[in-house]
């Protein structure tokens, strides 16, 4: 099988985010719509963490920020995080103020110590509690929350999700498709008395199938190992042995009916596709036809 080319096509709407926000990034189609099955991570709230600032003036500021970055350098929990903002003050002379995150709570102790506190004199700090967030985020939606309550070093990198937030007619139109040919494939399985799961290979880029099996196919002597780039539809969402098989492949992107909720490998706990620690990753979505395939998946 030949791979199709390897495109980046980043997008990073405001629906994206809002999508991210409520679970997962949803592709709208129809009565059959697709989400994105994100990581814990990626889904994850805001998680205060308490650090001490102080205000200072815009005069003031790049001095201080000096005199901090030598004696209290930013923590590494912490380097995510801007270390200045500016806070609106009617009662300030230029009409705000600057806030400086000067340290952890944990570390208020070194602000007293000689050198520390000689170096700190000149600008009468006053310390207060604030709350940031304790991790740096990873999507938009992520940043846009995060970032309003304390300023975040740098937006996340655009994620790649291909198609659109707003699924295209024919795009969705072919999605269903696919998965209507896995379902045909999985009926085929059911009448040989094998269990009811069907799947198909697609190359994107020109829309062909690849490959289409029911579980009484025996693939283990025919067929080539990777599928570089490819897309798997299949009825049933894959366990975890079957999903790090889709991993090695190197499939791109998988899209699966029914939940596996004993043992799935992609969309319960293992989110398989989304572990940090594996050399190759590939985004996992639930749908199309979710109804049909959960039918299928439950008759006797």
């Amino acid at each position: 099988m030949d791979a199709p080319p390897r495109k980046k096509r980043c997008l990073a709407s405001s629906h994206d985010a809002e999508a991210a926000s409520q679970g997962g990034a949803v592709l709208e189609g129809g009565d059959h719509p697709i989400e994105e099955v994100l990581s814990d991570e990626e889904l994850r709230p805001f998680t205060p963490r308490t650090v001490l600032v102080a205000d200072t003036t815009p005069k003031r500021a790049n001095a201080l920020l000096q005199v901090l970055n030598k004696h209290l350098p930013m923590p590494p929990h912490a380097k995510h995080l801007k270390r200045i903002r500016r806070v609106n003050d009617a009662a300030a002379a230029e009409g705000y103020v600057l806030q400086v995150l000067v340290c952890d709570p944990s570390d208020e102790q070194k602000v007293s110590e000689p050198a520390i506190a000689g170096a700190l004199a000149a600008f009468s700090l006053s310390l207060k509690p604030v709350e940031v967030s304790a991790f740096a985020p990873l999507t938009d939606a992520q940043y846009t929350e995060w970032n309003a309550i304390w300023p975040i070093g740098a937006r996340p990198p655009p994620r790649e999700i291909q198609p659109p937030s707003k699924w295209p007619t024919k795009a969705f139109t072919d999605g269903v498709g696919y998965m209507k040919v896995a379902l045909e494939q999985a009926n085929k399985a059911k009448n040989k008395g094998e269990r009811p799961i069907g799947a198909v290979v697609v190359n994107p880029t020109t829309g062909q199938i690849v490959a289409a099996k029911d579980m009484a196919d025996n693939p283990s002597t025919r067929g080539n190992y990777l599928c570089t780039g490819y897309h798997l539809y299949i009825t049933r969402e894959p366990c975890i042995m079957c999903a790090m098989a889709v991993l090695h492949s190197r499939f791109a992107k998988v899209f699966y009916g029914a939940p596996n909720l004993a043992m799935g490998g992609l969309g319960g706990r293992a989110k398989l596709h989304t572990h940090p620690s594996l050399n190759h990753h590939f985004q996992a979505y639930t749908g199309p036809l979710q109804a049909e395939c959960r039918q299928l998946a439950a008759d006797p």
